[in-house]
């Protein structure tokens, strides 16, 4: 059941699109509904572990280029302590919002060895500013 949502979520963000500029012909990974030949595109199961394999090379080289040492992009967690990358390298649910967030230049923070670290410094008046 939670592959299904995550596919459909990859789906809304733009997976098939993704993956057709990634890899030109994309028929292997894809399916029309039965009876519904006008309607979109969706993902197989072959089409968003593709997809996810793709994102999370995206994610690892975005964490090892800004943020950590790359034998080290396989420890982060989030700020629940929960993994980011699984023991493949995939993005796990986690990591995938976290990620998606990154990707949507919205304020993120992870950890590393329970440091925290985040996508953006917060400005200093920000931390100050009486609620």
């Amino acid at each position: 059941m939670q592959t299904l949502v995550r596919m459909k979520k990859a789906e809304s963000l733009g997976a098939i699109d993704f993956l057709s500029r990634k890899l030109g012909d994309i028929k292997a990974f894809t399916f029309e509904e039965r009876g519904k030949s006008d309607s979109p595109l969706k993902l197989n199961n072959a089409g968003f572990k593709k997809y996810l394999f793709f994102l999370s090379q995206k994610a690892i080289a975005y964490f090892a280029l800004h943020h950590t040492a790359p034998k080290r992009v396989f420890s982060l967690t989030d700020t629940q302590g929960r993994k980011i990358f699984d023991k493949d390298g995939l993005l796990t649910l986690p990591g995938e919002n976290l990620f998606d967030q990154i990707l949507e230049k919205r304020h993120v923070e992870w950890e590393l060895s329970g440091k925290i670290m985040a996508n953006y410094k917060l400005k200093k008046s920000s931390l100050s500013a009486s609620p």
